[in-house]
């Protein structure tokens, strides 16, 4: 279970970054342009969609973790026949409900930490996830994956983005499990390889890939069992 006062800082914090500057916390997108910030979520949604293949999605219910102000979700919201984005800030939700208005299959939910207790168990085929975990504190990220596992049906998979580790000092963090601050919300945390398989195996997924992506993305593709 997360500490209330973590996921309360959460909130007000990206609360605060969506009113800064939204493009580039969810996105990194700095210049502000709207062209920019959609060839981004299109982007990055692209990706997602090459691990569904030729699969025909229209009837799957499917989860956006971290939502933010929608911008994976516009692109992947017509692909399933029902699609719910969470996200810990109001100001997000708010964002992504102007962005995807007109997409009825959508509904957005404001939510408590990584508390998915609004959705029941094994009700969702797919779930994806981009720049949320990683940036959270180990354990609001392993409460995730707990969350997910009940959520998701058997054979359901779930995308989501990580950081690779291409340098020494990521290494090292992934190695010893560096928690940089764990009152810190917008901070990179580091995985090994054989810390995934340890969090898979102890949330009952199978890792189906892990592979890397645009500039430091690492896709991970995982399997409810």
């Amino acid at each position: 279970m997360d500490d209330p006062a973590i996921d309360d800082k959460m909130r007000r914090e990206w609360n605060e970054r969506a009113q800064k500057g939204y493009m580039q916390y969810t996105g990194g997108v700095r210049t502000g342009m709207e062209d920019d910030y959609v060839q981004a979520g299109r982007r990055d949604a692209d990706t997602i969609l090459k691990y569904l293949g030729g699969e025909d999605t229209k009837a799957w219910k499917a989860l956006d973790v971290g939502c933010g102000a929608g911008r994976i979700l516009q692109h992947l919201a017509p692909r399933f026949g029902e699609v719910h984005g969470v996200d810990v800030s109001d100001e997000m939700i708010k964002l992504a409900g102007e962005r995807v208005q007109g997409q009825t299959n959508v509904k957005l939910h404001r939510v408590e930490g990584s508390d998915l207790k609004a959705f029941a168990d094994r009700s969702f085929n797919f779930a994806w996830s981009y720049s949320v975990f990683y940036h959270v504190p180990r354990t609001v990220y392993y409460s995730y994956l707990q969350e997910l596992s009940r959520v998701l049906l058997p054979g359901a998979r779930l995308i989501y983005q990580m950081a690779q580790l291409y340098s020494l000092r990521r290494w090292l963090q992934a190695v010893f499990r560096v928690e940089p601050d764990a009152q810190d919300t917008n901070r990179r945390r580091f995985f090994t390889k054989g810390h995934f398989r340890e969090l898979a195996d102890r949330y009952g997924f199978e890792i189906l890939s892990m592979e890397p992506g645009n500039s430091h993305d690492l896709w991970c593709q995982w399997r409810k069992k």
